[in-house]
């Protein structure tokens, strides 16, 4: 049996680990465009401010894969033939398989802006963006970074590592919109403005202007503010990728469409990780993007690969970040949810409106003179609390999500706060004794 991953990222490789568990005698094949070996992507800010090196961000020694016995394939793939169950290579090569997984991960949106081909222009989500940046760094003075969620702010930090100046362009009215409430989003833009970030909101990019030797000299706004800059980041979010798979005759919408088994429409070839697309009941298609999310599908495609009869199950959402030295922790669904919780869990059915709000309430909690929040989203009439945003503090994600299976009160929820505080010593957590209902 011949098994073909196509992306070694952390879906691919996850679901890699699974099949060598379950089958000793399997070929398993992994091939990657970037690097030969896996690496955490999460680590190239720190490869960038020099805390690590790119051999650090590999969380496996070499040889774990020689005595594991994957064939690591550094090649892109350029076609599949879902009939002669093949995939051509772009250095001429053809492997055939017998399950095929595409984890092929997503690609940066890009708007079409004038000047967006231009040298200093900068993702920051493969490795090929990190020595784009990198490429840039000796004649760097000034920098605009653009989107207001983690990779903008993780790019904001690396400008601010480098003592260069950046301005930080949000076109929402506050960081994280979709994430964060206004208030959190307050907290953020003042831990910005102290360390020395010029934050500009609900603005955006209307050209990025040449320096007269095709690389950024500046970038023009839509309110007509002109940014003098060597390097424009841009973070405005990425879109699954679809291009191998719709040239292959397979089903894509937003990502590359999949049932409850990862499943695509072309026999035996799966699909997980960013570039997957699920199928929810009731026809709802889950576009998951986060590294969590890539291991729990990476396990559920390796099990259909092996004839396993599964289901994915998104489960409890969880995310945790640090920006700024501010700690971030989200569990469960706050009212402005990617997707409902199930009727199982609720004891009715939750439906977006067409504010994409689920109804829900939420309450908020600051410690005084600090930065510290939490907030709460819970049912209107039971008080069944349903989700956590927790900033300023850790938190014990084990204990919160316990508590959501557990369908405990917000007022409950409140008195017993101390009991998820994530013990940490010389760390100062201000809701250590619970909040008043």
């Amino acid at each position: 049996m011949r098994h073909v991953i196509v992306g070694n990222g952390i879906a691919g490789v996850t679901a890699a680990h699974l099949l060598r568990q379950r089958d000793g005698d399997a070929e398993i094949v992994i091939i990657g465009d970037e690097t030969t070996y896996h690496f955490a992507r999460t680590a190239l800010m720190w490869i960038y401010m020099r805390q690590l090196t790119r051999r650090d961000s590999e969380p496996y020694e070499r040889r774990h894969w020689r005595q594991g016995r994957y064939r690591l394939v550094h090649d892109r793939v350029i076609a599949i033939d879902t009939g002669a169950r093949r995939v051509a290579l772009e250095r001429g090569e053809a492997l055939s398989y017998d399950r095929l997984l595409l984890a092929v991960g997503a690609r940066p949106n890009m708007f079409g802006w004038p000047g967006q081909e231009l040298d200093g222009v900068c993702n920051m989500t493969r490795m090929a963006d990190l020595e784009r940046l990198e490429a840039v760094r000796p004649r760097l003075s000034r920098a605009v970074v653009v989107g207001g969620g983690l990779i903008g702010i993780e790019l904001v930090e690396m400008m601010l590592h480098e003592r260069v100046p950046v301005t930080y362009l949000v076109r929402e009215p506050w960081y994280w919109d979709l994430v964060l409430s206004r208030e959190e989003g307050e907290i953020v833009h003042r831990r910005l403005r102290e360390h020395g970030v010029t934050l500009r909101l609900e603005d955006e990019i209307a050209s990025i202007v040449d320096d007269g030797q095709g690389r950024v000299g500046s970038l023009t706004t839509r309110k007509g503010e002109r940014l003098p800059c060597e390097l424009v980041g841009v973070a405005v979010g990425v879109r699954p990728e679809t291009e191998l798979a719709k040239a292959a005759g397979i089903e894509c919408e937003r990502g590359i469409l999949v049932d409850g088994a990862l499943r695509t429409s072309a026999p035996d070839v799966f699909a997980a990780g960013d570039c997957a697309e699920v199928r929810l009941e009731g026809g709802a298609g889950l576009v998951e993007q986060l590294w969590y999310t890539g291991i729990r599908q990476g396990r559920v495609a390796a099990r259909a690969m092996l004839g396993d009869r599964v289901t994915y199950d998104p489960g409890i959402p969880l995310s945790s970040a640090q920006f700024l030295f501010l700690d971030y922790t989200n569990v469960g669904w706050m009212d402005l949810a990617r997707f409902a919780p199930p009727e199982r869990l609720t004891g009715q059915r939750l439906v977006p409106g067409e504010d994409r709000r689920l109804g829900l309430e939420e309450t908020f909690r600051q410690a005084d003179g600090a930065p510290d929040s939490v907030r709460i989203a819970h049912l209107p009439r039971t008080g069944q609390v349903l989700g956590f945003s927790m900033l300023g503090s850790r938190w014990d994600s084990r204990v919160l999500t316990r508590w959501i299976e557990e369908r405990r009160q917000i007022r409950w929820v409140l008195r017993h706060l101390d009991r998820a505080v994530f013990n940490e010593e010389f760390r100062v957590n201000r809701f250590r004794g619970g909040i008043d209902a």
